[in-house]
């Protein structure tokens, strides 16, 4: 086995990019990886290695591709943060931020102008709870800041991720910070660069694995399509019928993790468009 050449990796990418100083900014994108996985703290969920490479790469390539004019360390050191701040545990952020300091001195990452998203997730808070009240359940969602923030932590790693998981305690807001981003996206009127979303979910520990992913039918000798692998094809035929404008597909698992169903999902996420 070799162990692959993140840094010539990263080179090659950013220059297909279109970044002129692609060789200086590969380096201290790798370097600010090894030194996080070196003196951070050991968590379950932190990953370090290509996946976590890739990922920023093809966030440094969207930022490219927006902002032209900008300074290519300060896009690529936005990337860095966009991808790796939202899955940090707070006592490990202040460590990130001194290790990307340092390899980017004196760099300043200016902040995105997401007011009309936070508009439109304000009215979405709204919109959810007399929803709620409609259906008569008691759901009261405020328009906090930390609500907000992981709205936005979402936003960002679901344009450079294409599949993710949110964990946490039981009510803790995880499926509320989908469905107000999902409402949010919907509620704003420039849909050049915030598309609708369509989301569908479902409860994985309330039906069985085959009747999740399918399974090989021994009377009829048929294969039968599972609850995810209709919603896939669903999702996939959307996005070739020319008549309906482009949208944001998302198939969430709402439920707790399971080793027996997340074991099969590993294959699937690397394939499928998955959120």
């Amino acid at each position: 086995m070799m162990v692959p050449d993140y840094a010539m990796i990263s080179e090659i990418c950013l220059y297909s990019y279109g970044f002129s100083d692609a060789r200086d900014l590969a380096r201290k994108l790798v370097k600010s990886l090894q030194i996080s996985s070196e003196q951070l703290s050991s968590q379950v969920h932190y990953d370090f290695g290509m996946r976590a490479v890739k990922s920023i790469l093809t966030a440094a390539g969207k930022l490219k591709l927006d902002f032209l004019t900008e300074q290519e360390d300060i896009l690529v050191l936005r990337a860095i943060n966009d991808v790796n701040l939202p899955k940090f545990v707070d006592a490990d952020l202040p460590l990130f931020e001194g290790i990307t300091s340092d390899l980017f001195l004196g760099l300043k990452v200016p902040s995105p102008d997401y007011d009309l998203l936070l508009e439109g997730m304000a009215s979405a808070c709204g919109q959810l709870m007399t929803k709620c009240r409609d259906t008569h359940t008691f759901t009261n969602i405020q328009v906090t800041d930390i609500l907000m923030k992981k709205c936005m932590q979402l936003y960002e790693t679901v344009t450079v991720r294409h599949s993710l998981m949110v964990v946490g305690l039981a009510m803790s807001m995880k499926t509320t910070v989908f469905k107000v981003l999902q409402h949010g996206m919907n509620n704003v009127k420039d849909k050049s660069k915030f598309a609708d979303v369509l989301m569908w979910a479902l409860n994985p520990k309330s039906i069985t694995i085959d009747q999740i992913y399918g399974n090989f039918d021994m009377v009829s000798r048929e294969w039968v399509e599972g609850i995810g692998a209709t919603l896939v094809r669903k999702a996939a035929q959307m996005d070739a019928d020319p008549e309906l404008k482009p949208k944001r597909k998302w198939i969430m698992f709402d439920g707790p993790v399971d080793a027996i169903w997340i074991e099969n999902m590993n294959t699937v996420m690397d394939v499928i468009v998955f959120f």
